[in-house]
Formats: structure tokens, sequence, C-alpha cells
């Protein structure tokens, strides 16, 4: 057999056509062109060597990149996670020094015997960072008050139905308007509700849910749109300030609630999500949870009224748009006729007799 590595060895050193023929006795011009082609299939298989060697080294040039990218993003999550411990634990340190001498007077007794219950709801104050505007809180305060007072009440519930801060990220004209930061306002509000709902347990026991989602507390980030990042809503900061500052208040808060009360079920929402027809959106509530509702809270709409939806034995279930707070109509509100005089919404069910009275109180 001819030996072609010995022919490519010889022109490797250098040595010519003329002298390997001399050389080597089997060598003729036939195996000269057999030899050009063998040095082909050499070539190719040095070249596929050198890729198969290349894209390894590539593959472990990644590898390394990947891991050092790796390396500094958990890096990155761990000192975030560090940073975020040690922020929530200040501030909610600060929390509770801040209100450290609050305490709910009330909270004491239980009240199951009574036959009728008392709602006091609160919505849409939209508190823009003005300080002086918390004075309605404080009017809103004596008119319940006011309420208990007349009726010697010993125990009422109190709704807080959403929009607290005016916020900053639904429209532009905003902007023009607010004072202060949503972070601010947020704080301002839960300063004044501690203080109110402190002051309203020397007069009864005070039973206070809070809803956790409402469009202006929405925080909208990256250009999302209502209701896109539902979670993402300082009426959470708001409830949890609270929750921290009164350990000891019967506080019950979710994005919305379901409250039994006296063997009614009230549904309790700010209403920002529903589109088209609010009765529609209660008995879609009522399919999907399984759960017959008597009397809806609504917020958001800025004016009181109150709905029939149907009879159920000895009295009728209803839809409740509670009244807002906000003494100030934007230009948008105006515009469309959307509003009302601010006030507290008081409902009183009774027993069997279910809604027995609903009155705005002016603030």
């Amino acid at each position: 057999m001819r030996d072609y590595n010995l022919i490519h060895d010889l022109r490797e050193s250098g040595i010519d056509w003329a002298t390997i023929a001399e050389t080597v006795e089997w060598f003729t011009d036939n195996d000269r062109k057999v030899y050009a082609g063998w040095k082909l299939g050499l070539d190719e298989n040095d070249t596929t060597d050198l890729i198969k060697l290349a894209k390894k080294n590539q593959a472990i040039r990644i590898k390394t990149k990947s891991l050092g990218i790796e390396r500094s993003i958990n890096n990155e999550q761990i000192r975030d996670i560090a940073l975020n411990q040690t922020f929530t634990q200040q501030l909610l340190s600060a929390i509770q020094d801040r209100y450290t001498g609050f305490e709910m007077k009330g909270y004491k007794d239980n009240f199951n015997s009574l036959t009728s219950a008392h709602i006091f709801c609160l919505a849409d104050f939209h508190y823009d960072g003005d300080k002086s505007y918390l004075e309605i809180i404080k009017r809103a305060t004596r008119e319940i008050i006011r309420v208990i007072k007349e009726k010697d009440l010993k125990e009422i519930y109190l709704f807080e139905l959403g929009d607290v801060i005016e916020g900053a990220s639904l429209r532009n004209s905003q902007l023009m308007a607010i004072k202060r930061g949503m972070v601010d306002q947020t704080l301002d509000v839960a300063d004044a509700y501690i203080k109110m709902l402190t002051y309203l347990s020397e007069f009864v026991n005070v039973k206070f849910y809070s809803v956790d989602s409402s469009n202006h507390t929405q925080l909208r980030n990256l250009g999302t749109k209502q209701n896109n990042l539902i979670e993402e809503d300082m009426m959470k900061i708001f409830n949890k300030i609270i929750e921290t500052a009164l350990p000891n208040l019967d506080f019950t808060h979710d994005k919305e609630m379901f409250v039994k009360i006296l063997g009614f079920e009230c549904f309790v929402t700010h209403s920002h999500e529903v589109k088209g027809s609010a009765i529609k959106y209660i008995k879609d509530v009522t399919t999907h949870r399984d759960n017959l509702i008597d009397f809806s809270f609504f917020g958001h709409r800025h004016h009181m009224e109150t709905i029939d939806i149907n009879s159920a034995k000895s009295y009728d279930k209803k839809l409740l748009y509670v009244p807002a707070l906000t003494t100030k109509l934007s230009q948008y509100e105006l515009q469309h006729n959307m509003s009302s005089q601010a006030g507290v919404g008081y409902y009183v069910l009774e027993e069997e007799k279910g809604l027995v009275e609903s009155r705005k109180l002016m603030v």
C-alpha cells in the first residue's frame, strides 16, 4: 500500500518532487495527483478540528460570562433583599415609635346580642397633600360622634372604601393640583385616620374594614394602565400603617370584602373594576364566589344612591353607592356632572328587616 504520509512528511520538510521521485521507488506522476486529493482531505479534517476547538473555546467563554452575570444578579438581589428588609424594619419601627400611646379604648366588650347594626362609610377623600384639607376628617368624626350620642350606640362598623389620596398617576392634569407626593399623602391620611379611630373608641366599640385596592391609589409603573398592576396599591400601605399603629383594633382589610352582619352578607369594594352594569357585576360576583350577597357597598361614584336589586324574604337586597368625602371637584367631574355634596354614608341594618335607614351625614 502506498504511504502518502511519507510523501507528506517529505514535502513538509521542503523536498522537491524530482528528489522524491528519485528517492521513493513506487512514486510516479500519477501518485502526485493522488497525493493532491489526499492532502485536500487532510486539510478538511484539520479545519474541522480547528472549528470544533474554536466552538469549544467559545462555549467556555460564554459559560464563564454567563456565570459572571448570574453572580452579579445574585449579589444585586441579595443586596436589594437586605436593603428592603432593613427599610421595612425601619419603617415599622418608625410607625411604632410615632404612634406610641395611641390605643383603642372601646375594644373590650362583645355585643353579639345587638339586633341592629350601624354602619358608617367613608370613601373618596382624595387628599392632595394640603394639610388644611384634613379638617374634613375631623368634621366627619364629629358627625359620626353626633349620631353615636343621638342613638346611644355601643358599637359601630366603619367602612373605608378607598381613594383616600388623590394620587398622581392617573392623568397629567393631577400633577398641577397635588401638593405632596403619594407616599406623603398616604402618611398624612393614615395619621388622621389613626387619630379618628382612637377618638371614636372612647365612645363605642369600633369594627374597622378597609379596602386594599382603589384607582387613585394605584402605582401605575412603566406606563401601565388602570388595573394592570392592581396589587401595586398605596391602600395596602395605608392599611399596614393603621394595623401596625393600632394592633388591638378590630380591623379587616382586603382587596374586596365579604362582611357578615346580623346574618346579612355585605359586599364591600371600591368598585373601580365595575365596567357597565353594577348590578350585573354583583350578580357575576355572586355566581363566581358562590356567595349570596344581600347588601353591596360601592365607592368610586362620588354620590349617594340606594338601588333595589331584588326581594328576599322580608327585605330587599340593595346596591348602596357611598358618598364621597372630597369637597374638591376636579375639572373631569365638573364636565361630566359626576359628583355631589361631601359626606359620610350612614346605614342601619336590623335583623329580618334588612336596611331600615340610610342617609348622608354632611361634612
